[in-house]
């Protein structure tokens, strides 16, 4: 009876700790989500002032990088008070989709970004928020992550598109200083399954888009791959999704990791086990040579 009860003990000290690890993973998800909804509202403030100044002057060229200089020279004075700071660069993009102007300087020669894939959708939705696919800047020549908001004029007309591109590795830093000393990674994903980028260089993208096509992005949290026991090798991943954008954050820790801290868990339950299969071994013998004697 003791050993069946032990069982039973252990397996749902098991059920309770994969319980509590998922609500766990999923908060630290759901405070990933909140960190970068408040970055995108941050960027979209930033970026409609600048397309507002910029409408203001009525000018697309030499003003427009006293315009992004001074705002981005504001931006980072503000963001170290708060220390709020990530590392970026303002850019402007003209109608003709070719960047000319930047916070650094003017583009001596403009480069052409008609293959960015934002740039369609600022142009047909202008005044909101649009993020590109994580990508090589064109300028800074580092892994950034393109935020862009498109202008239009009284009448209509496309006129251009303001940029933040933000160093990714400075993003993911300024996201971990909230999650303390979590062992995990974060991947930001669209909402139709794209991955836009993540914490770790070592996951592999195609992978995480394979496993989020089964999952429902509607969701606002939810389990994306459950744990499993026998595969140490593979990932324990959640979901949280940004409630004012459409995208959902991944959190995923490897099994292995999970399995270490369950064995501390199981270890007593291991102990007694034993004690009681050895009692129901040794029991017998210790009967008969009683008898014996």
């Amino acid at each position: 009876m003791a050993f069946f009860a032990n069982i039973a003990f252990a397996l749902k000290a098991y059920d309770d700790f994969i319980d509590s690890k998922t609500v766990e993973h999923q908060q630290i998800a759901s405070l990933v989500a909140s960190d970068y909804e408040g970055f995108l509202n941050y960027s979209q403030l930033l970026l409609n002032s600048v397309n507002h100044e910029i409408l203001k002057s009525k000018s697309f060229g030499d003003k427009t990088v006293d315009i992004l200089s001074s705002i981005d020279r504001i931006r980072n004075q503000n963001n170290l008070a708060n220390q709020m700071y990530f590392e970026g660069m303002l850019y402007w993009i003209d109608s003709n989709k070719y960047l000319i102007a930047s916070s650094a300087g003017k583009v001596l020669k403009p480069i052409d970004l008609s293959s960015r894939d934002y740039l369609e959708k600022t142009e047909h939705e202008p005044w909101k928020l649009q993020v590109g696919k994580a990508i090589i800047g064109a300028l800074s020549g580092q892994y950034i992550l393109p935020i862009a908001v498109g202008v239009s004029g009284e009448k209509g007309y496309h006129l251009g598109t303001s940029v933040l591109s933000v160093r990714i590795e400075s993003l993911v830093s300024k996201i971990r200083m909230s999650l303390d000393k979590n062992v995990g990674s974060f991947a930001v994903l669209s909402n139709e399954g794209r991955v836009v980028f993540e914490s770790n260089k070592k996951n592999n993208s195609k992978l995480l888009e394979q496993i989020a096509q089964n999952y429902d992005f509607s969701n606002k949290l939810g389990v994306v791959k459950k744990f499993n026991l026998f595969k140490s090798d593979d990932f324990f991943v959640v979901a949280s999704r940004v409630l004012e954008y459409p995208f959902t954050i991944f959190y995923s820790v490897d099994n292995d990791t999970i399995i270490d801290q369950l064995f501390w868990l199981m270890t007593p339950y291991l102990v007694n086990l034993m004690l009681l299969i050895m009692i129901v071994i040794f029991n017998p013998f210790s009967l008969r040579s009683r008898v014996l004697k």
